[in-house]
């Protein structure tokens, strides 16, 4: 399983407009996705697909609030026992699964790096946006 979290803080950015961001993002690639809200923030997940020979489950939790907040991007894939099965049967073509499960690693990895990167490029997005409509209501209260 492969799993990191990013943090925010000192900014106002709407929790209900990133998680529509991170359900684009998902629905992008094809996969096909459920949504939870609940108190304390957002979780979307999706349903379990091939992906580019990915056949787990990705789940984002978006938890805090729009000052501060954090996002766990995690993926459950079997990639990892195919590695160690792949390792007991070397023997008897068991490198076959150890370069199965190497690619959906890889798979995984190259997935995470664009969504930290469209997950950075959101929060910027919107707490400019935030910001700016801060400014304009200010504007007209004057």
């Amino acid at each position: 399983m492969s799993r990191s979290e990013m943090r925010w803080s000192g900014l106002d950015v709407d929790l209900e407009s990133l998680s529509g961001l991170v359900e684009v993002f998902l629905k992008r690639r094809g996969f096909r996705i459920r949504k939870s809200c609940s108190l304390n923030g957002f979780e979307i997940s999706t349903l379990p697909k091939a992906y580019n020979e990915l056949s787990g489950v990705i789940s984002v939790e978006i938890v805090g609030t729009s000052d501060s907040f954090e996002v766990t991007f995690s993926a459950k894939d079997d990639g990892r026992n195919m590695i160690r099965l792949g390792l007991l049967t070397q023997l008897f073509s068991g490198g076959f699964l150890i370069r199965k499960g190497l690619n959906r690693q890889e798979v995984i990895e190259k997935l995470e790096k664009e969504f930290r990167e469209y997950l950075q490029q959101s929060v910027d997005w919107l707490s400019q946006t935030s910001r700016k409509g801060d400014r304009e209501n200010r504007r007209l209260q004057t």
